[in-house]
């Protein structure tokens, strides 16, 4: 800034002098006239120069400006960007919680299994077989309420296959949701 008003006050002076050198040149008299002439050229020289250092500083601030809105600009990219990777993350977890659940529901979906084709089987002959081998009084006496700890039991399992399947459907759900946010 002060190399431009420097040359610009450097190059007024020489055109001042110039002036100066060729009226003493052509007339070595100086009139009031020609003070006159060469008041209003150095007046003209400092407006243009002030001209210049309010344009100057103009564009300095339109210069901070820009820079601060790009450095906002900047900001706001990177938040969006951890944003979008916090979101992957959340998905590859959520993804993660899926997997395990659904490893969690074929197990016991194959408890259960096994459990209703071992009362099925007794069901045929079991129940008859279970009191043909009873072998005391309190073998019959406790049957039913080993048939009702089986049926408690199936129940329960039935259950937790209930539960597990919708917080299947429920991370599933979530997961599509967290997709849609990260595209």
């Amino acid at each position: 800034m002060s190399f431009f008003v420097k040359r610009i006050t450097a190059a007024l002076l020489a055109l001042c002098l110039l002036a100066s050198f060729t009226a003493l040149a052509a007339n070595t008299t100086i009139t009031q006239e020609d003070l006159d002439k060469l008041q209003n050229k150095v007046d003209s020289a400092q407006q243009d120069m002030e001209q210049s250092k309010n344009t100057l500083n103009q564009n300095q601030q339109d210069k901070d400006a820009t820079e601060q809105k790009s450095q906002q600009l900047l900001e706001q990219i990177n938040n969006l960007s951890n944003q979008q990777t916090e979101l992957g993350n959340q998905l590859v977890d959520t993804q993660s919680q899926m997997n395990q659940k659904q490893q969690e529901y074929d197990t016991h979906l194959e408890e259960y299994k096994e459990q209703l084709r071992a009362l099925q089987m007794m069901h045929d002959s079991g129940s008859v077989a279970l009191i043909a081998n009873v072998k005391s009084f309190y073998d019959l006496l406790t049957f039913p309420s080993i048939l009702q700890r089986i049926s408690s039991h199936s129940v329960d399992i039935l259950t937790q296959l209930e539960q597990e399947h919708e917080e299947l459907n429920s991370l599933a759900s979530e997961l599509d949701t967290k997709k849609n946010e990260v595209t």
